[in-house]
């Protein structure tokens, strides 16, 4: 096929989606003109509106899949699915209405639901049809997708570059011509072009791996992939009588681990089978089950300990997911794959769907957690809290965790109450200071003072003919300083006793003055809560051959390191 064939072939295809595909469109020409509204001001319109218009597009390509799959011979039926996709967007709009966009609960919730509608949208087409099986479906969308990324990626540069032509060579472009024109590609062209390219479900189309992807699947990805696998193998064997079930080394990894290894494993299905691919089809999901099996109870005798939080739900939420798909994906049988995808939307929208969502299992755990802690303590009787200074320290540490979660998660709780602020209420609340660590372990105690600009906005600098920046951190490279009595070496190393000097040498090497910080910063550090005063954060030092004044910006001290930025002014007599 020729280059002018494939063009013509890619606008018929495109051109065909829009009837496939109307109410998908629109939505995406919503989402485009919302945003390019909030782009020229963002009080005009909220960016719900764009995450809105999004889920509308993916709700209504769903419906189209459905009907594609379904009820392709009742033509009426697809109408019925396109209200059932507006009625679905307009409910995601009311629901998502009173919760902040900028809170945890709105960003969980709505990855989890674009999650699953593209999930559903690679699936539906899948359902109990031989002609076109899961991962064809998983593969053509995975091409689609880097194929419209690519597309839209050559268009922003092939535009920024007429742009920045145009503006160099002839007249000034207006800069807001490039944002709307990129939230035109991006917003509209893309998703256009991704959609158009999907399959029908026919499995009339035959979807073949690029020989680049063929490459890199066989000859690195699987190979890495069971590499990484044999360490978590080995890990698991080495520490399964101990710390295995106490520490949390492998548990923020098992769900990235888990997702990228089934779309690989999955992918290979499309790959021309020969011994090794039929060996790691056979085997790799039976060496993934005590992975994720024993991580997934790992992470379920941690809740006791450390609680349920969001992120262990889903740890958890996803292991179980794991471990059975991947018993059925060791059962080798191709027409069952689509069972475990089936599964996994199941426990997508159990995951947001109250009483057995994420938030609202972690608020409960929590808040057993806390009352269990208040009544030990005899801080609760039943309708409030008794304030209780003098309390075990690990009670203390348990207690204010567990209240710095439910407040950082927004959680409206009767037992704390509505409006409970951890910093300002906390104290008043529980009888003590908020306590993080246990005092068997505060060794790091930090100390910091800024220069108070406010009260002290300039700095004299008179009388002196050098002006240096120095940053003391980590290693500081010598400062050469050409002067017309010579050229002298500004040089720093910390001392003994972690207190940053500084050494000044001539050209033969020879110190003409030294500088310990240690007064300085002992007097800097005490007393100065508003700020440092030229009396608190200047030191002047000097001998007959040159005059130096350090001015401290900003110092630090830890129990193992001084560090800061300070100015270094210079005479040479």
């Amino acid at each position: 096929m020729s280059l002018k064939e494939k063009i013509s072939h890619s606008f018929n295809k495109v051109s065909q989606s829009i009837w496939r595909f109307p109410l998908s469109y629109l939505f995406l020409l919503f989402a485009t003109i919302a945003n390019a509204i909030y782009l020229e001001d963002s009080e005009k319109i909220s960016e719900r509106w764009l995450i809105c218009f999004m889920a509308g597009t993916l709700l209504a390509t769903v419906g189209q899949m459905l009907f594609e799959r379904f009820f392709a011979a009742q033509k009426n039926r697809r109408y019925l699915l396109m209200g059932l996709a507006l009625i679905a967007t307009a409910v995601f709009a009311f629901l998502f209405a009173p919760i902040p966009i900028e809170s945890l609960r709105f960003s969980v919730k709505t990855a989890v639901i674009i999650f699953a509608l593209i999930l559903a949208f690679i699936w539906i087409p899948t359902i109990q049809n031989a002609e076109f099986p899961f991962h064809q479906s998983l593969l053509a969308f995975i091409k689609n997708f880097f194929t419209a990324l690519l597309f839209g990626v050559i268009l922003s540069l092939g535009f920024l570059l007429i742009h920045i032509a145009i503006s160099t060579l002839l007249f000034e472009l207006d800069y807001q011509l490039v944002t709307h024109t990129l939230n035109i590609i991006w917003c509209f062209v893309v998703p256009l072009y991704c959609i158009a390219l999907t399959p029908s479900p026919d499995g009339q189309q035959v979807i073949t791996v690029p020989r680049f992807l063929e490459v890199l699947l066989k000859y690195i990805i699987i190979p890495i992939t069971l590499i990484y696998t044999s360490i978590l193998i080995v890990y698991l064997l080495i520490n399964i009588s101990g710390p295995f079930w106490t520490n949390n080394l492998l548990e923020p990894l098992l769900v990235s681990y888990a997702i990228i290894s089934f779309i690989i494993y999955l992918l290979s299905f499309n790959l021309q089978p020969n011994k090794y691919i039929s060996l790691y089809q056979q085997w790799f999901p039976k060496v993934m089950v005590p992975i994720v099996l024993f991580q997934t109870l790992a992470s379920i005798l941690r809740i006791e300990t450390n609680g349920l939080t969001i992120g262990r739900y889903f740890v958890i939420l996803f292991g179980v997911f794991a471990t059975v798909a991947a018993v059925i994906f060791s059962l080798n049988k191709e027409k069952m794959h689509w069972w475990s995808i089936a599964l996994l939307l199941v426990m997508a929208v159990i995951s947001i769907t109250p009483p057995l969502d994420a938030f609202t299992m972690s608020l409960n755990n929590h808040e057993k957690q806390l009352v269990r802690l208040l009544e030990k303590n005899q801080m609760w009787d039943g309708n409030q809290i008794t304030p209780h200074a003098q309390l075990d320290e690990a009670d203390a540490i348990a207690i204010t965790k567990l209240a710095l979660y439910l407040d950082e998660n927004d959680y409206q709780t009767d037992l704390l109450g509505d409006n409970f602020n951890f910093y300002a209420d906390f104290e008043e609340t529980f009888g003590f200071e908020p306590t993080y660590f246990n005092s068997n372990r505060r060794t790091n105690v930090v100390q910091s003072v800024n220069w108070n600009w406010d009260q002290y906005p300039t700095i004299d600098i008179e009388g002196f003919d050098h002006f240096l920046v120095l940053n003391w951190y980590d290693h500081i490279d010598p400062i050469e300083i050409e002067d017309e009595k010579g050229i002298f070496t500004l040089e720093s190393y910390v001392n003994e006793d972690k207190y940053i000097v500084i050494n000044l040498t001539n050209e033969a090497g020879e110190e003409i003055l030294q500088f310990d910080s240690q007064e300085l910063f002992e007097q800097a550090l005490e007393g100065a809560e508003e700020g440092l005063t030229p009396e608190q954060g200047i030191m002047t030092v000097a001998n007959e051959a040159v005059e130096m004044k350090i001015v401290a910006v900003y110092l630090r001290s830890t129990s193992s390191a001084y560090s800061g930025n300070v100015y270094i002014l210079l005479n040479f007599k």
